[in-house]
């Protein structure tokens, strides 16, 4: 407004503008921001005023009030230099200018966005368990086995009755002939998904099923990696869901 004079406005900004010029000098204009212009809020509307900045003014006008004040009392050197350290320093400055930071997040695995491929062809896998039922007179202690698609998230859920390899490759099977047989398996590292790995490895391709050899494809098996219980959510998830409905489902 100081480089073009006057005359470029209207007439009653000329005459405000001019009674401005002749009583400042041009070296006591400050340029405010948009944001942090206070005559805003007096001719805006805002559905929540800042009275206290209404009041007080912008926030580089109550520094530069408190640096002055500080420097007609007293004389301390590289006083700027010096309200820099301490606004660095100090950690509630810190949280009131720090902005929020989206986290980083890892990219979705290839098999949770697998398209044109049937149910259970990307396959996770965890037990879950015990579950005591009642044989008779005596309870036994029984598990369950969630097999889920990474895909559309379906559940199938078997029963192992006991934590050792045989029984693994037991509910191995029945999923497989009913759903077919998976390309990848995601799992833990449990030692009885260790040891159902190198059989499906070594042995699968010679079952017979009804007296007629069924050529399966390699299965690829996939474990976790050490002490990171969170890359298995996916069936992690779901072994939750299933604890939360049973105790509901009829016995």
């Amino acid at each position: 407004m100081a480089n073009y004079g006057p005359r470029k406005f209207q007439s009653f900004v000329r005459h405000r503008v001019g009674e401005i010029v002749d009583s400042t000098n041009r070296n006591q204009w400050r340029w405010v921001p948009t944001k942090e212009n206070v005559a805003d809020l007096a001719t805006k509307f805002f559905k929540t005023p800042d009275a206290y900045r209404w009041i007080n003014g912008p926030p580089f006008l109550l520094h530069m009030f408190h640096e002055n004040l500080i420097r007609s009392q007293f004389y301390i050197a590289r006083l700027r230099i010096l309200y820099k350290n301490v606004r660095k320093a100090c950690q509630k400055c810190k949280n009131s200018n720090s902005s929020p930071q989206v986290p980083q997040m890892a990219p979705i695995p290839a098999a949770r966005l697998a398209c044109f491929e049937r149910p259970f062809t990307y396959t996770g896998v965890d037990y879950f368990g015990p579950i005591l039922v009642h044989v008779g007179r005596h309870k036994e202690k029984l598990w369950g086995v969630l097999f889920t698609c990474l895909t559309p998230r379906a559940v199938h859920i078997e029963v192992a009755y006991k934590l050792d390899v045989s029984a693994c490759i037991m509910c191995l099977k029945s999923f497989m002939a009913l759903r077919g047989t998976p390309k990848e398996i995601f799992s833990d590292n449990g030692t009885n998904f260790k040891a159902t790995e190198k059989v499906v490895q070594e042995d699968f391709r010679k079952i017979d099923f009804n007296d007629k050899t069924i050529q399966y494809e390699a299965i690829k098996w996939r474990f976790s990696p050490p002490a990171a219980p969170h890359m298995g959510g996916a069936w992690e998830r779901l072994v939750r869901s299933v604890k939360t409905i049973q105790p509901m489902t009829p016995r």
